[in-house]
C-alpha cells in the first residue's frame, strides 16, 4: 500500500468519530482542504493531483478536509453535509 493510501486512511478514521454537534460544515474550496495545518504545501499539491487523476480516470469525487481542534474535541462533520 502506498503511502498517500495509509495517509488517507488515516484521515478518513480519524475524522469518522468527530464529537462536537453544534459546528458549521467547512466549505470545501479543492480537493484538499487542510484547516487544521498538518499538510504541507507540497503534500496538498500532491494529493490534490491524485484526486484529480482518480475522478478523471473513476468519474468519483474524493475530497480530503481536515479540521482544527476545539477544547480538546473535534469538530463533527455531517457525513451527510460534505
Amino acid at each position: 500500500m502506498s503511502r498517500i493510501t495509509c495517509v488517507l486512511i488515516a484521515l478518513c478514521w480519524l475524522a469518522a468519530p468527530m464529537a462536537a454537534q453544534d459546528t458549521a460544515i467547512p466549505y470545501l474550496s479543492g480537493r484538499v482542504v487542510d484547516q487544521a495545518g498538518l499538510l504541507s504545501t507540497q503534500a496538498r499539491e500532491r494529493l490534490a493531483a491524485m484526486l484529480q487523476a482518480h475522478e478523471r480516470a473513476t468519474g468519483n469525487q474524493i475530497v480530503v478536509l481536515t479540521v482544527r481542534l476545539w477544547a480538546g474535541k473535534a469538530s463533527r462533520i455531517m457525513r451527510a453535509g460534505v
